[in-house]
């Protein structure tokens, strides 16, 4: 009895010997996947602070410039012609009371609507007039525009647009096609009112005489006009830099881009460590 005893409490000794000795090798590998995962959150928390404040600086440079840039290349199949339409859309926002971001959305929508690149610019200091004058949201009226456009005449649900929109459509035409209003809304119904007739009598609005005749300009030079266009020079200018910047941009990056990757591969190496010391328990 007294030999089974001592045998007994030789195994529990020994049974308790090796326990310690995998807590101890757990807690030494506890420490060190906690040093590794220290540095895994500090280089996250690094990583973050620098994604941070590059997002902050980029939203202050819009990057929907770059995007436009892509946009209109795609569109004229050139970069020159994009580079230069990108200019002259610029100085149109920055000498009108219209936001730059409008006035790339309108022209965009002109363009697709079949507008020719040569006319955009005329067509839209037309439109901008109208736009002034009768308080409609300038790439809003480039849609109404665009659909009577794509039709190929005007109906009753672009008149109705037109007038909602505190632009007398209606008056105008019935003055340039020498009809009265009812006679021309008879005329939309049956589809009779071409396109061209609707582009000369909405142009004339904005032409020397014409109700809306040079508002664009001196709404520019209103307090919210002035406002406008020193909006639209700040983030011209940011624009800029950032292009200047551009391959530093990228390379930041595309270094962010490469430690997401190192921090995630560690994560999961360290995942796996854990879970081998599991199965030998």
């Amino acid at each position: 009895m007294g030999f089974e005893l001592a045998k007994a409490f030789i195994t529990v000794r020994g049974d308790s010997s090796r326990l310690r000795g995998d807590f101890a090798v757990m807690r030494g590998m506890t420490h060190a996947h906690i040093n590794a995962l220290n540095g895994v959150i500090a280089r996250g928390v690094g990583l973050f602070s620098l994604y941070r404040g590059a997002m902050l600086a980029v939203s202050g440079i819009d990057l929907a410039g770059e995007m436009e840039q892509i946009a209109f290349e795609t569109m004229l199949g050139s970069t020159r012609e994009a580079t230069q339409l990108l200019k002259e859309l610029y100085s149109f926002a920055r000498t009108t009371p219209f936001r730059f971001e409008g006035v790339i959305s309108g022209a965009r929508i002109l363009m697709a609507t079949g507008t020719p690149i040569k006319e955009l610019m005329s067509l839209m200091l037309d439109l901008g007039d109208v736009s002034a004058g009768s308080g409609k949201n300038f790439r809003e009226l480039a849609v109404i525009f665009g659909q009577v456009r794509s039709k190929g005449r005007l109906m009753g649900d672009e008149i109705r647009q037109f007038t909602e929109a505190n632009i007398p459509i209606l008056q105008v035409l019935s003055r340039t096609l020498r009809k009265n209003e009812r006679q021309i809304l008879d005329l939309s119904e049956k589809g009779q009112v071409s396109f061209k007739q609707l582009e000369t009598a909405l142009r004339s609005m904005a032409k020397a005489g014409g109700i809306f005749s040079d508002l664009t300009e001196r709404q520019s030079k209103s307090v919210l006009g002035l406002w406008s266009n020193l909006q639209d020079s700040v983030q011209f200018t940011m624009m800029t830099i950032f292009y200047l910047l551009q391959p530093l941009t990228k390379g930041f990056l595309e270094f962010a881009l490469s430690m997401t990757d190192s921090i995630q591969s560690s994560v999961l190496e360290m995942k796996d460590k854990i879970n081998d010391f599991g199965l030998d328990m």
